[in-house]
């Protein structure tokens, strides 16, 4: 992972101190906004902060 992203991942979740979420979490965050990519998840309350993520869930 370049610095940079590490970088974006660490102040995506320092922008977001009520959001108690894990850096994991983070980084499928910034991966899909970078690729605007839709997430598959089972979990989609981790991610359901994120207004601008098309989550997909089954």
């Amino acid at each position: 992972m370049e610095m940079k992203t590490f970088r974006e991942i660490y102040n995506l979740v320092l922008q977001m101190p009520d959001w108690k979420d894990s850096l994991e979490d983070a980084s499928v965050v910034v991966t899909a906004q970078r690729s605007e990519a839709s997430v598959w998840t089972l979990d989609y309350r981790d991610l359901s902060w994120f207004k601008n993520l098309d989550l997909w869930t089954p």
